[in-house]
């Protein structure tokens, strides 16, 4: 029980220090001029899933939203709409934002799925399970015999 408590802060500081990287590194891209907006949440994504020991489609669903939010919260902080600054008035009518805006939005999303449903590095050196072959009588191969 404590190893999961242990496993889940892990994931949740993993999925806020690669959200907080990907926001910066958003911002600083849009001040050289360019567009990341899948950034944001890709490495919600990234972050929690170096974390996990073990897979989770719902952490990965989990990575997406949070990922999703995070992105229009980046968008709308930087790109406001004109005719009403407020995130309501945003979120209404992200519809009529240019639609490379919205498929990075859902690419970053896509991506914080991807990246987060899968187990990182801790599952890779994870010691405490045996990964040679099972104990069956077949474990050789066939047998010749």
């Amino acid at each position: 029980m404590q190893g999961r408590l242990v496993g889940a802060l892990l994931e949740i500081v993993g999925a806020i220090l690669g959200g907080v990287v990907g926001y910066f590194a958003f911002i600083w891209l849009v001040q050289q001029g360019f567009y990341g907006l899948m950034l944001p949440g890709a490495l919600v994504g990234l972050g929690c899933g170096l974390f996990a020991r073990r897979r989770s489609v719902v952490r990965g669903v989990t990575c997406a939203l949070a990922g999703l939010a995070l992105e229009l919260f980046a968008e709308w902080k930087t790109f406001p709409f004109a005719q009403d600054e407020s995130f309501g008035f945003m979120l209404s009518h992200f519809h009529e934002k240019a639609p490379i805006k919205i498929i990075m939005l859902l690419a970053g999303a896509l991506l914080a799925f991807w990246l987060g449903k899968d187990a990182g590095f801790s599952a890779r050196f994870d010691t405490s399970k045996s990964r040679g072959p099972s104990n069956r009588s077949d474990a050789d191969g066939p047998s010749t015999v």
